[in-house]
């Protein structure tokens, strides 16, 4: 009887060893980056405004990103552009999506749109103050 159940199992497809284990490989999290002036041609302003956060934008620290993923204040390193902190938000910028803020139109148009792999951080920068409750 054991012999028969091994030849039907044999003749159904069976192999002696286990199929080998498929791990898929780790989802990276590419976001788009695109950028964006205080321009009427970027935003729709015709005079510069605040950011969603309540601070002018500048250059080399505002970047606009999804508040459902990124709270305002998080940090982001993306390469070859630098360290910015989420200030901003924007009608379009939903999901993986990143809005770099440029001084001049010309350096948001010159530059495009990119797809990079971005790092997230969660400390406090070095540059800005720290919250310490006294004991």
């Amino acid at each position: 009887m054991n012999r028969l159940v091994l030849f039907v199992w044999w003749l159904a497809g069976g192999s002696a060893a286990p199929a080998p284990r498929v791990i898929p490989p780790p989802v990276r999290p590419f976001y788009r980056i695109t950028f964006y002036c205080s321009d009427a041609r970027c935003t729709g302003w015709k005079t510069p405004h605040r950011t969603a956060s309540g601070r002018w934008p500048q250059e080399g620290r505002t970047v606009a990103a999804d508040p459902r993923l990124h709270p305002m204040g998080s940090w982001v390193t993306i390469p070859g552009v630098g360290r910015l902190r989420v200030e901003d938000t924007g009608g379009a910028i939903r999901g993986r999506r990143l809005d770099v803020y440029v001084t001049h139109h010309e350096d948001a148009v010159r530059r495009g749109v990119l797809l990079r792999e971005v790092t997230w951080h969660t400390e406090q920068s070095a540059s800005e103050p720290q919250n310490r409750r006294s004991r």
